[in-house]
């Protein structure tokens, strides 16, 4: 696979050539009919869409899409490991029990208060 991406790496480069109007239907076909394709149902193509709308919305809202991509990535498999560290203990002390999670805790709390920090300093230099 590697020695075929560098055999079509120019031809792969020209892509970026081609108009965005042009270019645009073609990904959008190809992502609807991967979209049937997947169970032979049109439902899957109006979710795509819909959700392409959802998209375009939060995108023209400036929403950043990293917090929403990993929620939707890891958000069922963290759902799980709680809901079965918790059948262990059902404390929430357990979570801060040892070292290492101690240590994860400190750093998100951190994370979001140098965030608000950084917030709250932006918004005072703009008025």
């Amino acid at each position: 696979m590697l020695g075929s991406q560098f055999l079509l790496i120019r031809w792969f480069a020209k892509i970026s050539l081609v108009p965005q109007q042009v270019l645009v239907p073609i990904v959008l076909m190809l992502c609807a009919v991967g979209a049937f394709a997947l169970n032979n149902n049109v439902f899957d193509i109006w979710v795509l869409f819909v959700f392409g709308i959802i998209g375009y919305l939060l995108a023209k809202a400036k929403v950043p899409l990293t917090p929403l991509i990993l929620g939707v990535v890891l958000g069922n498999n963290l759902e799980n490991q709680i809901f079965r560290a918790l059948e262990l203990d059902p404390s929430w002390l357990t979570f801060f029990t040892r070292p290492l999670s101690a240590l994860f805790f400190l750093f998100a709390l951190a994370s979001i208060i140098v965030s608000i920090k950084q917030n709250r300093k932006i918004n005072r230099s703009k008025i």
